[in-house]
């Protein structure tokens, strides 16, 4: 399959570090830079309209749903850059946010092309991982909205660019604070192994950092450390199994309960 290359506009800011200064900096520099996103949405949307010209009405049904779900989307997408404006916690979360994310991308890539993490290239947000993140931020600070009810699906091929959107959601959301990262489990994910637990680790990383070497990295993200662990499944974790046969003395049977070494 043939990549698309993403889109960009020079009325956005897609850096990464760039929209973590701007949410610290406030509304104005937060309108200033994601105010475009939303209108070159639609302006992408009034294209896909034009294409339905002339499809067969059963065809035709299934378009209007479609961009009755995009008018859905760009609506939520303008909530959440209403939110950063007036919220100072999201917009710290936010900043937060982007600057983990820029030090986890920054190493990863200098990984891949064996070079320093300050020698690659300013970190970047594709168009609709950007637009993702938007989205999602009320349904993620508001526990009485209406939004968490939406299962949000991102259908791309591999290295699209999924497991990035979804990794940010971490430490997107405006509970980004002390009282989240306490001892229990304030994130769960099911991905295929071997793929995303990279992404994840590589934040987790990046936030204790954060928390342990930012001068206000305690006051944001608590005492706590930020940990990251992984469960695999039953065939590979001790199970019900193994603890009934633990308790009923039958030790000779526990080979049968061992966790599978993978």
């Amino acid at each position: 399959m043939e990549r698309v290359v993403p889109a960009r506009s020079d009325g956005v800011e897609f850096g990464m570090e760039a929209l973590a200064p701007a949410a610290v900096s406030g509304a104005e520099a937060v309108s200033a830079a994601l105010d475009s996103l939303p209108e070159l949405y639609a302006e992408w949307r009034r294209g896909q309209e034009g294409m339905m010209t002339g499809l067969a009405p059963r065809r035709l049904k299934t378009g209007q749903a479609l961009l009755e779900n995009v008018d859905t989307a760009g609506s939520r997408i303008r909530d959440g850059i209403d939110l950063l404006k007036r919220d100072t916690v999201a917009r710290e979360a936010f900043g937060l946010m982007n600057t983990a994310m820029a030090m986890a991308n920054r190493r990863r890539e200098a990984v891949i092309q064996k070079r320093l993490p300050g020698d690659v290239d300013p970190p970047t947000w594709r168009p609709f991982q950007l637009a993702f993140v938007l989205l999602n931020l009320v349904g993620v600070t508001d526990r009485n909205s209406g939004e968490r009810e939406i299962v949000d699906l991102l259908f791309f091929p591999t290295g699209g660019g999924k497991s990035v959107s979804w990794t940010c959601r971490l430490c997107d959301c405006a509970e980004a604070a002390p009282r989240i990262w306490r001892a229990g489990c304030g994130h769960q994910r099911h991905h295929a192994l071997r793929v995303t637990p990279a992404h994840a680790a590589g934040l987790v990383c990046a936030l204790e950092f954060l928390r342990t070497h930012d001068d206000n990295g305690r006051k944001t993200l608590g005492e706590w450390p930020i940990e990251i662990g992984l469960w695999v499944g039953g065939a590979a974790s001790p199970n019900n199994p193994a603890a009934k046969f633990f308790r009923q003395g039958r030790r000779d049977d526990l080979a049968e309960a061992v966790p599978e070494q993978t």
